[in-house]
């Protein structure tokens, strides 16, 4: 209920409402960095902010520009790293043409695998091979009592089931008819669903309500705006505190203090990156 307050402490600032349009960045936390929100920033201006969901998972958008990421977390503001020889080094990524949907995957504590990306996506997982059976799922074992026993002899199967056209054994019984409207009620039929509701009905009408408008979606696939979006300094901030969080540039750069995404981005859309 907390981060749900947070909402009404956000005022107007630059970037809501606008209509350039932005590339979308997600991806997971480690639930153990109790993280808050992520954020986006370019030198010492936070550009673009979002709240982590309750299942760790982010969708942050920014607009065209250069940017750094940084973790606000409950023990303070954590940048986020990429390998470089043999270190760490702040992660920097720019964007001069929106692309499609970035996902820079888990972001967890230096070590293992993580941060080791180019900016490319990782390379999908080898097929199945029907030749060689290399990489394949193994089989469905035969139902019980089927096929051969230990020693080589059929065993008996059971019936064969229901088919597309709803013929054969263990088939379901199908459903009653709709009721006609010169049928009385308790026939043997289902009875037809209640209508829309209309502007005139009542409250308490015997009819649906109609559903509730959909959001609007924008060319990055988003839907609705992110409740970051009117104020992203104060993004996880408790109400009525504005500046939880100290300004970018201040919380250090390319030590293991930060955290590491298993496919950073690289650049999107730029001549040569």
């Amino acid at each position: 209920m907390k981060r749900k307050m947070w909402v009404a402490a956000l005022a107007v600032a630059a970037g809501c409402g606008t209509t350039d349009p932005t590339q979308l960045l997600t991806g997971k936390v480690d639930t153990t960095a109790d993280a808050i929100a992520v954020r986006a920033v370019d030198g010492t201006r936070v550009v673009a902010a979002a709240e982590i969901a309750d299942d760790s998972s982010f969708a942050l958008a920014v607009p065209a520009g250069t940017y750094q990421l940084e973790m606000l977390t409950r023990t303070g503001v954590r940048t986020l790293l990429t390998s470089s020889g043999g270190g760490y080094a702040a992660l920097t990524f720019q964007v001069c043409s929106p692309g499609a949907p970035w996902n820079i995957g888990q972001v967890g504590n230096p070590g293992g695998n993580l941060g080791s990306g180019s900016g490319q996506p990782p390379p999908p997982p080898p097929g199945c091979d029907n030749n060689t059976g290399s990489n394949c799922p193994p089989p469905p074992p035969p139902p019980p009592g089927c096929g051969p026993d230990s020693n080589g002899s059929d065993q008996s199967c059971p019936p064969p089931g229901c088919d597309a056209n709803g013929s054969g054994q263990n088939c379901p019984l199908p459903p009653p008819p709709m009721c006609g409207p010169n049928q009385p009620a308790g026939s043997d039929c289902w009875p037809p669903p209640p209508p829309t509701c209309g502007s005139a009905d009542a409250n308490g009408s015997d009819c649906v309500p109609p559903p509730p408008p959909p959001c609007n979606t924008n060319s990055n696939g988003s839907a609705c705006s992110d409740p970051c979006g009117a104020d992203p300094t104060s993004c996880g901030c408790a109400q009525n505190e504005p500046n939880c969080w100290p300004p970018p540039g201040q919380n250090g750069g390319g030590d293991s203090s930060g955290m590491l995404p298993s496919n950073p981005p690289g650049n999107f859309g730029c001549t040569g990156g």
